[in-house]
């Protein structure tokens, strides 16, 4: 235990700044593929958009298409240099409604299901402006995160859309709720401030 709250201590005093983006992976395609993991909104809408798609019985190609859509509107959004946006809040509310809907396990009809993987593909999109002064650089890096962005609910929803068992889909409901309660979390640690 002493080695842990050692090894702690150490990472904490080796950190110099905090950063809004992932330093470590440059400004070009890769830094845009990591993007959306390390910035924790993101991938807790990712991770809601993944379960929530892959718990439907019907329709999965549609929602990721209008997904992969919205985040390629956000992202040329981002490119035609759009402003600053609210798209964290967005992004957050996106996960609460996509963990909620998952852990009741309903059917998610496409005049709702629709609206929500394009606001919140866009919305992704939106709040990944390229941290870089090279128009090559930030274009690389845009790609990037479109990729991903749209690589990890995929994959996950395809993952999902294997899990029959009754106790497999009582996990993923949980799954579902976590998302959920990260989300208001999080959203009330935004609005409190």
């Amino acid at each position: 235990m002493m080695a842990l709250r050692l090894a702690i201590l150490l990472l904490t005093t080796m950190v110099s700044s905090a950063l809004a983006h992932a330093p470590g992976f440059g400004g070009r395609f890769t830094g845009g593929l990591v993007h959306p993991v390390v910035v924790p909104a993101h991938l807790l809408a990712l991770i809601g958009v993944g379960l929530l798609v892959g718990q439907q019985a019907e329709g999965r190609a549609a929602f990721l298409t209008i997904f992969g859509l919205g985040v390629a509107a956000g992202l040329l959004a981002i490119a035609w240099a759009a402003g600053p946006s609210s798209a964290k809040l967005v992004l957050t509310t996106a996960a609460l409604a996509a963990g909620a809907w998952t852990a009741s396990a309903r059917p998610l009809p496409p005049v709702l299901g629709w609206p929500l993987m394009s606001v919140t593909g866009a919305a992704i999109g939106l709040d990944s402006p390229p941290e870089t002064a090279s128009l090559r650089e930030a274009n690389h890096m845009l790609i990037g995160t479109g990729l991903a962005a749209t690589a990890i609910p995929t994959a996950l929803a395809a993952a999902i859309a294997h899990l029959n068992r009754d106790w497999q889909r009582l996990a993923l409901r949980i799954a579902g709720s976590w998302i959920a309660a990260a989300a208001i979390l999080v959203l009330a640690l935004a609005l409190a401030a």
